[in-house]
């Protein structure tokens, strides 16, 4: 029990602390164009009153976007000191600051969009689904679920944040607003860029189930890695049998 209490005293007391979350990109498409971050096959839509301008309509389809990683100031790309906001190299060790943890920092991103489900998407059902959005990060699927805008269809996602509910495009076909949908994922720190993928399954086509995106905003911060934690609890209990 003493050496328990030890171990998460020494952990809580020299753990590094993550970094305050920095703001690498946000999106609002209002100004009615896309940028060179956008894949060439992006595309806006003006969906006034209620989903505004907005990157979409897709059915079959997918928008992908760019950005480069944030520099950093150590040998790998990742600053070695969550102060650090990296640049400059100076000169051999002194300067101040903690020295990296075991296993060094990581940058932690988080992805947050409003998704727009438009038309007579079919979630989970075998007839006329499953229809899903998946998002990729760096080829890598992060985020892959069914929606449905069907009474009595089921989905593996929560609940909308607007609908079922007529809001648009298809005279008495329903539609969904779902705001803030989040994802957390990494990047290797030996690829510079960061591409993250929205891509559909399932759909049947334009003029019955499509779907757009909105309010993109991507934050980070830099975290010790996982293996930090561990090496200190190791050491502490290294240290405690050694003075038995």
């Amino acid at each position: 029990m003493k050496l328990g209490l030890l171990a998460l005293a020494i952990l809580a007391a020299a753990a590094p602390a993550a970094s305050a979350q920095t703001l690498l990109y946000q999106q609002s498409f209002e100004s009615g164009t896309l940028g060179p971050e956008w894949s060439s096959n992006s595309r806006i839509s003006n969906g006034y009153p209620i989903f505004t301008f907005f990157n979409g309509r897709y059915s079959g389809g997918s928008t992908t976007l760019s950005l480069p990683q944030p520099p950093g100031s150590s040998p790998n790309g990742i600053n070695t000191n969550p102060g650090d906001t990296g640049g400059g190299g100076g000169g051999g060790g002194g300067g101040g600051g903690n020295p990296p943890p075991p296993g060094g920092y990581f940058r932690q991103y988080t992805l947050s969009f409003d998704f727009y489900c438009i038309d007579s998407w079919d979630g989970d059902s075998l007839l006329y689904g499953t229809d899903r959005l998946r998002v990729l990060i760096n080829d890598a699927v992060r985020f892959d679920e069914t929606f449905s805008n069907q009474p009595g269809n089921t989905q593996s996602f929560r609940a909308a944040t607007i609908g079922p509910a007529h809001l648009d495009y298809n005279p008495g076909a329903m539609d969904s607003i779902y705001r803030q949908i989040s994802v957390d994922f990494t990047v290797p720190t030996t690829d510079p860029t960061i591409r993250i993928t929205w891509a559909d399954g399932g759909l049947q086509g334009m003029n019955d189930e499509s779907w757009g995106i909105d309010n993109i905003r991507i934050t980070y911060q830099t975290v010790p890695a996982p293996g930090a934690g561990l090496a200190m609890l190791a050491s502490s209990a290294l240290l405690a049998r050694r003075r038995r």
